[in-house]
């Protein structure tokens, strides 16, 4: 996995060679292969890590195993990517995300956990299910496609 480089840091983990990555919002993040089919994609509302229980409206892309997030609908720079395998995907208990409807999570233990909103219990449902499809698949290595910008 190539990814770029950024001042901000989120969550660590070591790949096979033993280097420390970091993936999440606005720190490493990979740029998404355009070759790679696209599962799924669409507006949800992304919970800041700041602590302060803003949330923030942006645009996300699910392929190759990877949830991107972009600021719009253009998919001009990436702001962030969680790599899904081995990730729990989760609904929200109504303390979690009190005042919000259609929430879910993004855990896995000993990482940052994300939580979302979407706009309808259906948009939920779909987003939900392609990343729990996502989360369960132990992809081969060769399926990772990701680039470096340039």
């Amino acid at each position: 996995v190539k990814l770029l480089t950024n001042k901000q840091t989120s969550t660590q983990s070591k790949d096979g060679d033993g280097k420390v990555q970091t993936f999440g919002k606005r720190c490493q993040a990979a740029k998404r292969d355009p070759n790679c089919p696209v599962v799924i994609r669409g507006w949800l509302n992304k919970k800041d890590s700041s602590g302060l229980k803003l949330w923030k409206r942006r645009w996300f892309v699910l392929s190759n195993y990877c949830l991107f997030y972009y600021k719009d609908s253009r998919e001009e720079s990436v702001l962030g990517s969680i790599p899904l395998p081995s990730y729990k995907i989760l609904f929200c208990t109504p303390r979690e995300c009190k005042n919000r409807k259609f929430t879910f999570k993004v855990v896995h233990q000993g990482m940052r956990s994300y939580f979302f909103s979407a706009d309808t219990q259906e948009d939920m449902l779909g987003w939900v299910r392609a990343l729990s499809q996502s989360a369960a698949m132990e992809p081969e290595s060769s399926l990772y496609r990701y680039t470096t910008l340039s």
